[in-house]
C-alpha cells in the first residue's frame, strides 16, 4: 500500500509545517530554498539518468540502473524528496517539525524501499 501511494502520501505531513506558526528568517529562507533545489535537481538527475525505467508503479522491471545519482544512492529520488521535505519545513520556520519529518520519512520511506528491493532482488538476483 505505501508503495503504490507513495506520490502522495508526504501531502498531509507537509500541512504542519504550513499551518503551524512558525519563526522565518533570512537564514531559514536560504537554507530551506537551497535544501528545495538540490533535492529537485537531485532528482531531476536521477530521474534523467534512468528515464522511464524507474517511473513505474509495476514489478515489471526490464534493467538495472546503476549509473549516475544511482551509483552514489540506491534510492536518489528518495534522497532528493527527503531534501525538499526538510527544506520546505525549514522554509516555514517550523524547525520543532524537522525531527518529526525525518522520523515519519524514515519509517514510511523504509518500507516502500525494502519493497522495491525484494522485487529487484526478485528480477535481478545476484545482479542486485
Amino acid at each position: 500500500m505505501l508503495f503504490r501511494n507513495r506520490g502522495w502520501l508526504p501531502v498531509p505531513f507537509l500541512l504542519v509545517p504550513l499551518l503551524a506558526p512558525g519563526t522565518i528568517s533570512t537564514r531559514t529562507i536560504v537554507v530551506g530554498l537551497t535544501l528545495m533545489v538540490l533535492g529537485e535537481w537531485w532528482r531531476m538527475w536521477g530521474v534523467a539518468t534512468a528515464g522511464t525505467v524507474t517511473r513505474r508503479r509495476s514489478r515489471e522491471v526490464q534493467k538495472l540502473v546503476n549509473h549516475g545519482p544511482f551509483a552514489w544512492s540506491r534510492n536518489p529520488l528518495y534522497v532528493g524528496n527527503f531534501l525538499i521535505w526538510i527544506g520546505v519545513i525549514t522554509l516555514s520556520g517550523v524547525l520543532w517539525f524537522i525531527p518529526v519529518a525525518t522520523l515519519l520519512f524514515a519509517v514510511e520511506y523504509f518500507y516502500i524501499v525494502r519493497y522495491e528491493e525484494g522485487v529487484l532482488e526478485t528480477i535481478f538476483g545476484n545482479d542486485y
